[in-house]
């Protein structure tokens, strides 16, 4: 009823509402319908740290959904942010945007700054499988690691496909799943001719 009439005084109600599993997706719908007046609002929310981690992690799920260049300025911005709990929901959500939308642009110098950090937390998640790797006693250590460094590589490829043409993203990303040495060259050499310089070296 709150999505049909689109009234404000009912938009902190619903957003409230985002922190409860069992209404979650009944008050995101309808916080959908709003479409892109209460994208402000949603703002404020994702960047408050006071709120409500669970309402937090609904909100760049909702701003994607907009489908706005405005909502993706705003999610590019609190990804620019030098530490966020909600680095994943944002990639995710800027990544939908752009599948979604192709028309949107994105801030290649957050995106960029961001690939490289990702680029640097994969390099301390390998030593550090390297170090836990011959102690049998770290196995559930060791498959947390591997998990970390496998959903890191989704997130810096998700980035990257934001600024470079996507489908050689995808392609390249896809060739290193496939991890032979034919697939993981060519990768290589998809990425060698398109990216910049200083992420190419990284």
């Amino acid at each position: 009823s709150a999505g049909r009439m689109k009234r404000r005084e009912f938009v902190p109600l619903l957003v409230g509402q985002l922190s409860h599993p069992g209404i979650r997706e009944a008050a995101s719908q309808a916080l959908h319908s709003y479409g892109e007046s209460i994208v402000g609002t949603l703002k404020d929310y994702l960047s408050d740290p006071e709120e409500d981690i669970r309402t937090r992690q609904a909100v760049p799920d909702l701003l994607a959904k907009t489908g706005s260049q405005r909502a993706a300025d705003i999610l590019t911005m609190e990804l620019a942010k030098e530490t966020t709990e909600l680095e994943g929901e944002i990639i995710e959500a800027l990544h939908r945007l752009m599948s979604e939308k192709p028309g949107i642009r994105f801030s290649s110098r957050t995106i960029h700054a961001k690939t490289v950090s990702l680029i640097k937390k994969c390099y301390l998640l390998v030593l550090q499988i390297q170090d836990v790797r011959a102690d049998r006693k770290k196995e559930v250590l060791m498959r947390d690691l591997e998990n970390s460094l496998s959903q890191t590589m989704k997130q810096i490829f998700e980035l990257l496909g934001l600024v470079y043409p996507q489908e050689d993203i995808v392609r390249a990303y896809q060739n290193i799943l496939v991890g032979t040495k034919k697939a993981l060259d060519y990768s290589v050499e998809l990425l060698d001719n398109i990216l910049k310089r200083e992420l190419k070296e990284l």
